[in-house]
């Protein structure tokens, strides 16, 4: 079992708050999907780590069905000046 620290909680809550005040597609069954990380701290920063928070963010807000639906994951890290994410949903 895993336990989700304060930062993960205020992420997941942020995350789904701005899903709902975007119209995002929600997509069933096989997808794929791309997240570039935009990274203030770009050479410290993990990439695969905040993969699964994005993935279970996108599972809870009811973007996708199930994040084992997901048959192709590509995953970015750039350099910027500002954090944030990109994500790209396609079947």
């Amino acid at each position: 079992r895993r336990f989700k620290t304060h930062t993960y909680i205020a992420f997941q809550d942020h995350f789904l708050w701005l899903l709902k005040t975007q119209k995002v597609k929600k997509h069933k069954g096989w997808v794929k999907v791309k997240i570039t990380f935009y990274l203030k701290r770009f050479a410290q920063a993990d990439v695969d780590n905040p993969a699964k928070m994005v993935l279970d963010c996108l599972e809870k807000g009811g973007i996708i069905e199930n994040d084992r639906y997901v048959k192709e994951l590509i995953l970015v890290k750039e350099k910027a000046e500002e954090d944030s994410i990109k994500i790209e949903i396609t079947s």
